[in-house]
This record gives structure tokens, C-alpha cells and sequence, in this order.
């Protein structure tokens, strides 16, 4: 799956987006993590934009990851470069 197209909530399981309050703004988060990460061609974003069953196994790992992270240092996505 091309993980430049664009991804929305509804290419999730929706009972996990609900039961982790995932929104798109957490999804938007993930994508800009991963790419300042990774580099453009992310290949976590790569298991993120298949969606369905693996890729909200894999978006909600990044979103954890994200929330404690920011929890820890909220400005971390606002550094240039990380």
C-alpha cells in the first residue's frame, strides 16, 4: 500500500479507534512521527496504511508510543527534526 495516499480513521477497526479514543488528529501525528523518523518512505507507515486488522495493530502501537512520548515532552513534535 502507497503510505503517501491518504489515510482516515474509517481505514481503522472502529471499535479500537473508539476504545482508544484514536482521532485524526493522533493519525496525522503518527504519519508526520514516522515520516520525521523514517524519512518519507517510512516502512511503519508502510504497516500503518494497509489499515484493516494489521494496520490498526500497527497505528495503535505508534499512538501509544506517541501519547507517552508526548506525555514526557509535550513540544518533542514541535523540535525541528525531532
Amino acid at each position: 500500500m502507497n503510505p503517501t495516499r491518504s489515510l482516515w480513521l474509517a481505514d481503522f477497526d472502529p471499535e479500537i479507534v473508539a476504545d482508544y479514543s484514536i482521532t485524526g488528529e493522533d493519525l496525522g501525528r503518527v504519519v508526520y512521527y514516522l515520516r520525521v523518523l523514517q524519512g518519507p518512505d517510512a516502512l511503519a507507515l508502510e504497516d500503518v496504511a494497509q489499515g484493516g486488522y494489521y494496520g490498526t495493530a500497527a497505528l495503535l502501537h505508534e499512538v501509544v508510543e506517541l501519547r507517552i512520548l508526548l506525555g514526557r515532552k509535550p513540544g518533542l513534535l514541535k523540535m525541528g527534526g525531532l
